[in-house]
């Protein structure tokens, strides 16, 4: 059975997202999770995901505060009942 968790939102996202700070969903895994948010909320898609639905380069995953450095079968940490996925998009500016 999928772990209940929370999906918390950056600012710049949650306009996409009907402006909720904290998306709580069902997901066995990170890829999961995003996958679920995405299908709740299509908006979101295009700035977490690229086409080939990978995320995006300049979105930062964390996992209870540990970074996830990319989802590919070797990292896709499973989940936990009460874990908190955090999205940080990358900043830039000179």
């Amino acid at each position: 059975m999928p772990s209940e968790i929370r999906f918390v939102l950056p600012s710049t996202l949650r306009p996409h997202a009907k402006g909720l700070a904290e998306v709580p969903l069902q997901a066995d895994n990170v890829r999961e999770a995003v996958s679920v948010l995405v299908e709740r909320f299509p908006n979101l898609q295009p700035n977490l995901l690229d086409s080939d639905n990978e995320i995006l380069p300049f979105i930062n995953l964390f996992v209870n505060q540990e970074q996830i450095l990319r989802l590919d079968d070797a990292e896709n940490p499973r989940l936990r009942h009460g874990d908190e996925l955090l999205i940080i998009p990358a900043l830039s500016g000179g």
